[in-house]
């Protein structure tokens, strides 16, 4: 295989080849090129051309990821490989499938949090507002999700000389997924860029700048994730150690493992960490690769060898060495894997990893907001989530522990199908934690929608375990039945024609009583609440009943309802004003009636007898009239 940079191989889990690529064309276990092999728009001289990741739970597919050089118009795509084709050496069925363009030649993968899903990140180039924009791409046992996670951080990559080699460069994540390294290849911007990955969500945060690198080109990580190894194109080899605290002490610590002043024609370019746990550093057009046989050593000790590899014969190195997925050189002493079915329910299965030695396991499952805790006790078990939010896992076994964060999604349409009565419009809220939101009937990914028209409204988005969800709502506006109007015949009231009724007394509701006529037995101010055919309901205004009318020797003055629970009615048809007192003679309230009825609130005053007063306007002297409170 001829390739200037970029190239990725993909073996068995016993280490045998099943094929590899250079970004332009991929070559089967028996180096012939595949059916529709040819013509992939990586290209060979993008720093990471091309990257090869199995689909999760599937051991006959494999996804390609290439690059363009340059920024150049084939950008970020991918193509599926079927092992199963071509009798076992493998075929392309789908090819240069577009994802993003354009996109800087840096590619890089790590396992989701979850221990079975593969995140996929590239970076965007030589397009206005995304020149520092990442994209998070999230490849599960149902595909790829076609919408990335995108984080705006970091440096600007098309800058100051607006040159198309800017996009050149390599990015890593360290083995356990948590740091991504970025090289700024611009001799005017001069530094590397570490950040934090949140394997979970795919956002990248956190920023820490290590500057006055000329034109950093490849980069990896020690297999413990604490030194950084860089190398540039003036052939410079450095190393830092990354457990410092600022980006001052960590560019203070830089150790020179290879400079210009040692004689050699070759200059060192990409570097990779291999299974072994030693970092291999490409040359080029040279007939070794260089070694570092200690990466997890500080300074010197590292053992950096020059010329350490010898290739074949007759084969040589350029800039680039097979890229691979991080992930497959990180080795935790335990670890554990979940998995939901993206089947509707929230059960997840539950996989612990660890030594042969260890027989025990002890999980914990925390509700985070209650602080609910559930427990178990095998390697592998299955829990249903019955609320959503964050939960807290840890895994203890042997002498070891692992804690992890997981966050179970309310449901996509929180409301149920709804019935507008006498409403324009009704605001639906898809909840923030899920993303690619698509509706049935726009290109909008809206997460708060004002629906204005009766109709079905279908949305799918995928949650945080990465399950495409589906749901609908149906939305019917109405408009309220005409409000009832309350009516007298003999000694029953009686409400206009409606589809149910419910009466009310004082704003209480009178059990059984659904009729369209009611009896008043005590007096009060009688309402009813009419319901039409689709559910829409209207309340009339309120109807005062004379039942238990006490009328004073003169003036035209009633009181009603007597005893009484919460309200106490006074009608004049003059002018008067008004007191209630105990019997003690303390006054509890006071007030004016202009002609008409007054409602008099008497609910907070304690059980017994009082006494009210009434002055009328031209009256020589009060009438007293006994008024009984009832408790409630």
């Amino acid at each position: 295989m001829s390739s200037w940079e970029g190239c990725a191989s993909i073996s068995d889990t016993n280490g045998n080849l099943l094929f590899y690529t250079n970004g332009e064309k991929v070559w089967n276990r028996n180096h012939q090129i595949m059916p529709l092999g040819d013509l992939l728009f990586g290209n060979v001289s993008s720093t990471q051309s091309s990257i090869i990741i199995p689909q999760p739970g599937i051991d006959s597919i494999y996804y390609i990821f290439t690059t363009d050089a340059i920024g150049g118009n084939g950008g970020f795509r991918y193509s599926i490989v079927n092992m199963n084709a071509d009798g076992g050496f493998g075929g392309i069925f789908k090819r240069n499938q577009l994802l993003q363009s354009p996109v800087c030649e840096k590619l890089t993968a790590t396992r989701h949090q979850n221990g079975l899903d593969v995140w996929i990140v590239a970076h965007g180039f030589k397009n206005a507002g995304k020149d520092n924009l990442f994209y998070s791409y999230l490849l599960t046992k149902d595909g790829l999700i076609g919408c990335p996670v995108l984080t705006s951080i970091g440096a600007n990559h098309y800058q100051f000389d607006l040159s198309d080699v800017n996009a050149q460069g390599a990015m890593k994540f360290s083995p356990d997924g948590r740091r991504l390294a970025v090289t700024v290849y611009n001799q005017w911007q001069k530094y590397i860029e570490l950040f934090d990955f949140d394997k979970r969500t795919g956002q990248i945060s956190n920023l820490v700048r290590l500057t006055d690198i000329d034109l950093p080109y490849g980069i990896e990580f020690s297999p413990n994730g604490k030194l950084l190894y860089v190398t540039n194109r003036y052939n410079y080899v450095w190393q830092y150690d990354l457990s410092l605290p600022t980006a001052t002490d960590i560019r203070n610590s830089q150790v020179e493992l290879f400079w210009p002043g040692v004689t050699t024609a070759s200059v060192h370019c990409q570097i990779q960490r291999a299974p072994n746990g030693k970092l291999y550093i490409a040359m080029s057009d040279s007939n070794f690769l260089s070694v570092i046989n200690y990466p997890d050593s500080v300074g010197l000790a590292c053992d950096f060898k020059l010329n350490g590899l010898q290739l074949s014969s007759g084969t040589h190195s350029q800039y680039g060495l097979p890229n691979f997925t991080c992930s497959y050189f990180y080795n935790p002493k335990i670890e554990f894997a979940y998995s939901f079915p993206c089947n509707g329910t929230q059960q997840a299965t539950f996989t612990a990893f660890t030594p042969m030695s260890v027989t025990n396991w002890s999980w914990q499952i925390k509700h985070i907001a209650t602080s609910e805790i559930y427990s178990y006790s095998s390697k592998q078990f299955n829990h249903t989530f019955s609320d959503s939010g964050y939960y807290s896992v840890s895994l203890i076994a042997g002498n070891d522990t692992i804690v992890k964060t997981i966050y179970i999604d309310a449901p996509l349409l929180p409301m149920a199908d709804t019935l507008g009565c006498g409403l324009d419009s009704v605001l639906v809220n898809i909840p923030a934690s899920y993303r690619c939101i698509q509706w049935s009937d726009t290109t909008l990914a809206l997460y708060n929608r004002m629906i204005r028209v009766n109709g079905v409204y279908s949305v799918q988005g995928y949650n945080s375990q990465g399950c495409l969800i589906k749901d609908s709502i149906n939305i019917l506006f109405n408009p309220r039945p005409s409000q009832p109007v309350i009516s007298k015949v003999d000694d029953s009231l009686y409400s206009t024609s409606a589809n149910a009724y419910q009466w009310y007394r004082n704003d209480t509701l009178i059990a059984g009583a659904n009729n369209k006529g009611i009896k008043p037995l005590m007096a009060g101010i009688y309402k009813v609440v009419v319901t039409d055919s689709n559910g829409c309901t209207n309340i009339s205004t309120g109807y005062a009943s004379n039942v238990g009318v006490k009328e004073l020797n003169s003036g035209g003055v009633r009181v009603y309802p007597n005893p009484t629970t919460n309200i106490l009615i006074i009608e004049s048809k003059t002018k008067l004003s008004y007191r209630l007192l105990d019997l003690s003679g303390q006054e509890y309230i006071r007030g004016t009636l202009n002609g008409g009825l007054s409602s008099v609130e008497v609910g907070h005053l304690c059980e017994g007898m009082y006494l009210l007063q009434v002055s009328q306007e031209n009256a020589n002297n009060p009438q007293n009239l006994k008024i009984i409170v009832l408790g409630k």
